[in-house]
């Protein structure tokens, strides 16, 4: 059986964290949207000239584009060994499409979907610390305990900036999408959701996730 794990949450709830974090002890393929609309930008791309002014406005990008990225990044990784997700599908169009181009037979497929839920404004406050590596987009919270302070990533030694969108206007608009779209996922998976409290520190949510997985 081939796990295809799927962290959903508003922007800001520590999807990407997880991801890397799960991605590592399980031994998965990270599939991480915003990483791969950010390389696009990073390497000026005509597709990236278009989404660096949108997603700095806090709008999300297209249902088709964003297909198109995910497809693009499946013919070039082998998911024999599981996926876990970070940020798609991120609506229910993207859900129901995701599950007819998946490229695994549908029966050796395991889906379980985790729920990251978290107020807006629990959200603001983290946002504002986050810092995201430039050369592996590797994530760290400035006002944890262990990384206040920190100018350079702990994995990489690249520099570690604040991404343009965000801030606290854009934090809320997104907040206020992905509301109007959270129940329609959670009835299409079912009882495959777990919710966990994403206000959790780090390591009690990573716990939560690797015990569900271990269900």
């Amino acid at each position: 059986m081939t796990l295809c794990l799927l962290l959903i949450g508003a922007p800001g709830s520590g999807k990407g964290t997880q991801a890397s974090i799960i991605s590592k002890k399980k031994k998965l393929v990270k599939l991480s949207t915003g990483d791969l609309i950010r390389d696009e930008v990073k390497n000026g791309t005509e597709l990236g000239s278009r989404l660096g002014p949108l997603i700095g406005t806090g709008n999300l990008v297209d249902d088709e584009t964003m297909l198109g990225l995910v497809k693009t990044f499946f013919k070039g990784e082998d998911m024999e060994s599981g996926i876990v997700s970070d940020g798609f599908p991120r609506n229910l169009n993207q859900a129901m499409d995701f599950n007819q181009f998946f490229p695994l037979n549908a029966k050796t497929i395991e889906i379980k979907v985790i729920y990251l839920k978290i107020r807006v404004q629990d959200l603001v406050g983290r946002i504002v610390n986050r810092r995201i590596c430039i050369e592996c987009n590797e994530i760290f919270n400035v006002s944890d305990s262990y990384t206040i302070g920190l100018k350079e990533c702990v994995q990489c030694g690249g520099e570690l900036i604040l991404r343009d969108d965000d801030n606290e206007a854009i934090v809320r608009k997104r907040h206020s999408i992905f509301e109007g779209t959270i129940n329609r996922m959670l009835a299409f998976y079912g009882d495959n959701v777990t919710i966990i409290d994403a206000t959790l520190n780090r390591n009690e949510v990573t716990r939560l996730i690797l015990e569900e997985l271990d269900k």
